[in-house]
């Protein structure tokens, strides 16, 4: 990858150049400063990347036939560090699907830390967010062996967890008698078992935000 890197000024000027037409069509504020933040903070292919999907996005916007909502710079700078170290095919659609649904002037996605959200996750977590989101009854459960599809591995869940986008469910409520100063009372303790995991309704607006209609 270090053999990619150019040392010519002039290949990285044109780059920023056509990422300047592109970010043109969605972006408020003007990029003067784009082509010095590649030149001085990102590597070529991290900008190639960038570039090939702002080209990816333009055309599905063209193709979607509607003029793109003007955005402020959050969700944009967001947009563009995912997309800079993402090579991954599902994940760089994810990101166009996303901001299609931030430019879409038919979609009402006001929230800027999607973009945040979804450069912390991988794809094993999409999927396991989308299994969830599109079978609303079912649940994953934590499992050393994730063969099965309705098992998950700890440090996914424990991620999505923290994200505020799975939950654990309580399997059930026990009612038992209790004697206490010679008096017999009733309670009920939740049972937390199983590591059984659902999706959070912040965790369906997440994947409804990431999905194209």
């Amino acid at each position: 990858m270090q053999d990619l890197i150019p040392t010519d000024p002039e290949t990285i000027k044109e780059m920023a150049k056509a990422a300047n037409q592109y970010f043109s069509e969605i972006a408020k504020s003007p990029l003067q400063e784009f082509g010095g933040l590649i030149a001085d903070k990102v590597k070529y292919w991290r900008a190639s990347l960038q570039l090939k999907q702002l080209e990816k996005l333009t055309k599905k916007i063209k193709e979607a036939g509607f003029k793109p909502k003007k955005l402020e710079m959050k969700p944009l700078f967001s947009y563009l560090e995912g997309i800079s170290v993402e090579e991954d095919e599902q994940m760089q659609n994810t990101w166009a699907d996303l901001m299609m649904n931030y430019v879409d002037p038919e979609v009402s996605l006001n929230l800027t830390v999607y973009p945040d959200i979804l450069k912390q996750l991988s794809t094993p977590e999409i999927q396991a967010l989308e299994c969830l989101y599109f079978n609303d009854d079912f649940a994953l459960t934590v499992a050393e062996e994730t063969k099965l599809p309705d098992t998950i591995e700890i440090e996914i869940c424990a991620n999505l967890e923290r994200l505020g986008l799975l939950k654990e469910e309580i399997e059930d409520t026990r009612t038992f008698n209790v004697t206490y100063s010679g008096e017999l009372t009733t309670s009920s303790l939740g049972i937390v078992g199983g590591g059984k995991f659902k999706i959070t309704a912040f965790g369906k607006e997440f994947v409804k935000a990431c999905t194209r209609a």
